[in-house]
């Protein structure tokens, strides 16, 4: 099922200047991997708009996203723009590289089945947009540097054996349709993208998700290079 995602209440990209916790991507580079956190408070029982804020105003950290409890996801910048989310970490994941999922959950407390939800279909959606496969897509703790657990071990309440399980489970679950954003995508004829076009995208339009680097309309006029598709 399609989740709502709140573009708006928590944006830094159209609120606040660069260096409060983002930067521009050099060069204009696209994200290839997925980081997955926690927030990780010591204290239980944080409220998921004290973590929103907290993430919004903070000028050293920041996140693309933020998933709740009961599958609320924020977004506080765009992934095609640069969050100070993983710190020292290796090359591939580093912030220039990589998009930053912050999921609400204190030291201490577990997971809802509402929340691995949301964040399913939020990670498939970046997968998709971004044509990342699911070996691109790692926990915390295993890519910040000195080395795995040893200055991060988030997500917390969701173990290795259960994280991988997870990311393979993602293989072959590619999500399914998405009313496009994107205005003036060419429409192709043919499904390798050759050939006279059919037309472009129109907002609105629904794209089914084929694979990670292809989609079709719902009505059959065509298909369409899903790396520069945005969504609604």
């Amino acid at each position: 099922m399609p989740y709502a995602v709140d573009k708006t209440s928590y944006r830094k990209d159209q609120h606040l200047p660069v260096g409060v916790g983002w930067s521009m991507r050099p060069g204009g580079i696209k994200p290839t991997t997925i980081v997955i956190h926690t927030t990780s408070a010591a204290t239980q029982h944080t409220t998921f708009d004290a973590e929103a804020r907290y993430l919004y105003n903070s000028r050293a950290v920041s996140a693309h996203y933020l998933n709740g409890k009961q599958s609320q996801i924020v977004q506080f910048l765009h992934p095609d723009l640069e969050a100070w989310h993983a710190g020292a970490a290796l090359t591939a994941y580093a912030n220039m590289h990589s998009i930053g999922v912050e999921n609400h959950c204190s030291v201490g407390e577990q997971w809802t089945p509402a929340q691995h939800d949301s964040l399913t279909w939020l990670v498939k959606m970046l997968m998709a947009q971004y044509a990342i496969a699911p070996q691109q897509i790692e926990t915390h703790r295993a890519i910040a540097l000195p080395g795995p657990n040893i200055r991060k071990h988030d997500p917390v309440g969701w173990d290795d054996q259960a994280f991988y399980a997870w990311r393979d489970s993602l293989i072959t679950t590619i999500p399914t349709t998405w009313p496009a954003r994107t205005i003036g995508l060419p429409i192709y004829q043919r499904s390798d993208h050759s050939g006279a076009l059919a037309g472009h995208l129109h907002t609105g339009e629904d794209v089914v998700i084929d694979d990670l680097s292809n989609g079709h309309l719902s009505d059959h006029r065509g298909f369409v290079d899903i790396k520069g598709l945005e969504t609604l």
